[in-house]
């Protein structure tokens, strides 16, 4: 796992300059490339860039870059892992008789493959995660691309006529020409969603890329319209999923995906240096880890994060879990005021406005399996896979029949609701073992008020949601309408899924992860978004994954094989905290400070008035807006940082 910067300018550059120049904007990233720096720049092309190594496979001088293919064309910054380099490898052997191999890693194994089968060929036979900048010495093109689901970052755009690229922004900002005029629809969209969506960013004229896509830039004609290439789209590949679908006994399904994980997880497991497996107590992390251990011949290391509210700890069941299977486990437990230490190194971390509250177990837990290791697995994607969160099984239960009911009447359920006191939801809801219990009232309130199935959605992922003028200076937002892009599938739940693999899943787990992982230099990956498992899970029939109200059934069944029943059924709290009671109380006097109504008057982009009195309102218990008011503590304590 690595990072890079680079920039581009048609003119041409100034050499010393630009050497020294990515010297300073390589330094922001050295978190993400502790083991070596090289940086390569052709002045009269106009182009430069800069790479920070985290020495993962072939730790040797082999593998440092940017490194240059062997016909000299090609030369590459390289962030992310190729997991089928081995068998690339082999079959340029086999088809080309190739051999001609400095090294072990998988950056070769790349240039190799793209000089042989070309770059889009080559991206589609490739199993990884991935983003890279490859300059074209042959054509003067520059190609910049991204990985299927988005696991490692790039952003880019053009600032006073040069183009500049790179994993973060941190180092993208300390170029001369980068101007940093905030996006207010941003703002917006961080507000009521907790991310920025691709392929926008915070900032005007800076981009994501898209996951799945590349683009290139001619030295010959630069300032065009940047082409722009989908080498794989989440869509179509679900389309000829679903046009394939199996529906056999569920043993010879099971058996099936059971043996696909393996594979994918043997594959992930390829390292030269220490790996282990972060272990949540949840479906997805423990069977992960069941299959980690299995393809094991010594006890792999497990890292687990604990609150000291018993209402929200996981820990004890991943304690639980690692016992059984007999790793080798570390936990840590959190509180409000390791809360408080991490909470100013939120902005620098992540970049952008950011407000996933679990970010902070998610820092925490990387830093301390960094201790022990540089690669950790995770169950991020198990939940859009397999149906996995609660949303589904709300809209499972309650969509269909709803639709039967008067929208009267369901207006009329949800005025009710809304007469009972937030504190008696929390207190009757906790009996039940069930956290936030106002929250999701109050969620279930807003779902109830919908008409259409696009309203509905967003109403169980948006904060602020009936919030209009919240933030100064954009127009309305249009109507996103997002059901019709997946017609072809059978039901509601799957068309939610579908749209959060290809919106929450790439711009908020995975930046989550991502960011918090690789500013402790550790590597994560995720098995369950390797692209074949991805496919073959597709082609499942939905009663396989929710059964009798039952979430994720098939993966709880093949679970079964490695953990007791018993442990299984446990009701898991989610990777959530505290928000609501630390923000009246250990957090208070840090919330007052970025909610000051006077500093948000003066800083001219939110409405202090509709701040002002929600914060009041969640203060006095007579509302629950932890998250709301997380939104924007993230983004006031972003604005302070920039």
């Amino acid at each position: 796992m690595c990072g890079f910067i680079g920039f581009f300018d048609p003119k041409g550059l100034d050499k010393n300059e630009s050497l020294f120049l990515l010297d300073k904007l390589s330094k922001k990233i050295i978190h993400r490339g502790p083991n070596s720096y090289g940086k390569w720049i052709d002045a009269n092309s106009g182009i430069a860039f800069a790479h920070r190594r985290l020495a993962v496979l072939d730790i040797s001088n082999n593998g440092n870059q940017p490194m240059v293919s062997n016909s000299n064309r090609f030369i590459i910054v390289f962030n992310g892992e190729i997991y089928n380099h081995i068998s690339l490898r082999e079959k340029l052997r086999r088809e080309y008789g190739y051999k001609d191999w400095r090294g072990n890693s998988d950056t070769e194994t790349l240039l190799a493959s793209f000089e042989f089968y070309g770059i889009e060929k080559t991206l589609n036979i490739c199993r990884g995660m991935f983003s890279f900048c490859l300059w074209d010495l042959k054509r003067k093109i520059l190609i910049l691309c991204r990985d299927r689901f988005g696991e490692k970052p790039l952003y880019y755009g053009w600032n006073n006529g040069t183009f500049i690229f790179g994993s973060e922004l941190k180092a993208i900002k300390q170029h001369p020409k980068f101007v940093n005029k905030i996006r207010r629809e941003s703002i917006d969209d961080q507000l009521r969603l907790k991310y920025i969506p691709s392929p926008y960013s915070i900032y005007e004229n800076i981009y994501k890329l898209k996951p799945g896509n590349l683009i290139k830039v001619s030295l010959e004609n630069p300032y065009k319209e940047i082409e722009n290439i989908n080498y794989w789209d989440f869509k179509d590949n679900i389309y000829k999923s679903k046009l394939n679908e199996i529906d056999l006994a569920d043993e010879e399904i099971l058996s099936m995906l059971e043996e696909k994980l393996f594979e994918v997880i043997k594959l992930q497991m390829i390292s030269d240096v220490n790996i282990g497996s972060f272990l949540s107590g949840g479906i997805d992390s423990s069977l992960i880890t069941a299959l980690m251990q299995s393809s094991s011949n010594k006890p792999i290391k497990t890292f687990s994060i604990g609150f000291e509210e018993d209402s929200y700890n996981e820990a004890a069941k991943a304690k639980e879990i690692s016992s059984y299977l007999g790793t080798d486990h570390t936990e840590m437990y959190l509180n409000s005021n390791d809360a408080l230490k991490i909470i100013p190194e939120i902005p620098y971390i992540y970049d952008e406005p950011f407000s996933d509250a679990s970010q902070i177990p998610t820092i925490a837990l990387c830093k301390l399996a960094k201790q022990k290791v540089t690669v950790a697995l995770s169950g991020d994607g198990g939940d859009e896979l397999f149906a996995g969160y609660s949303r589904y099984l709300l809209v499972d239960k309650l969509l269909d029949k709803s639709n039967f009911i008067p929208i009267k009447l369901k207006k009329f359920a949800s005025k009710i609701l809304s007469l009972i006191n937030n504190s008696i939801w929390d207190q009757s809801l906790d009996l039940l073992n069930i956290n936030d219990g106002s929250y999701k009232i109050n969620k279930l309130i807003s779902f109830l008020n919908k008409n259409t199935f696009d309203e509905m959605y967003y109403s169980l992922l948006n904060n602020w949601s009936t919030i209009n003028n919240l933030v100064f200076g954009i127009d309305k937002k249009n109507k996103r309408n997002l059901l019709n892009q997946y017609s072809f599938l059978d039901n509601y739940v799957q068309k939610m899924m579908a749209i959060d693999s290809t919106g929450y899943l790439i711009d908020d787990i995975m930046v989550k992860v991502d960011r918090a992982s690789m500013s402790t230099s550790l590597e994560t990956r995720a098995p369950f978004l390797d692209h074949e498992l991805t496919n073959l899970v597709w082609r499942f029939p939905f009663k396989k994954k929710i059964k009798q109200g039952n979430t994720k059934w098939i993966l709880k069944e093949i679970l079964k094989r490695y953990l007791p029943e018993k442990i299984i059924i446990k009701k898991k709290k989610g990777f959530t905290l505290p928000i609501s009671n630390w923000l009246k109380n250990d957090l208070k006097d840090w919330a007052e400070s970025q909610l000051n109504i006077t500093r948000l008057k003066n800083e001219g982009y939110l409405n202090p008035y509709i701040i002002n009195k929600v914060w009041e309102e969640h203060k006095k218990g007579n509302n629950c807006y932890q998250y709301d008011l997380w939104n924007v503590l993230m983004f006031q304590s972003w604005l302070e940082n920039n």
